[in-house]
């Protein structure tokens, strides 16, 4: 197994045994058009974060793979 699905399976476990029980479920806001956690406390802000690192090493992955070298260092930046 490599480190990009090491930490994936590590936040499936985080969100499995933290994240619904303590942090709930994000709610619709339509004026907002998104996503919102009731309550912001550091952890969830913590876990976001993590998701986000994440997302962007298996994008970063598969730019790579398919030759979009200008795409995989702007994603690089934001990480």
């Amino acid at each position: 197994m490599d480190n990009l699905s090491k930490i994936h399976q590590w936040l499936k476990t985080i969100e499995s045994q933290c994240v619904g029980p303590s942090f709930g479920t994000p709610e619709w806001v339509s004026e907002k058009q998104a996503f919102e956690y009731s309550t912001v406390s550091v952890e969830v802000v913590a876990y976001l974060k993590a998701v986000r690192a994440v997302q962007s090493l298996k994008s970063i992955r598969l730019l790579q793979e398919n030759g979009l070298i200008i795409d995989f260092y702007t994603i690089g930046r934001c990480i």
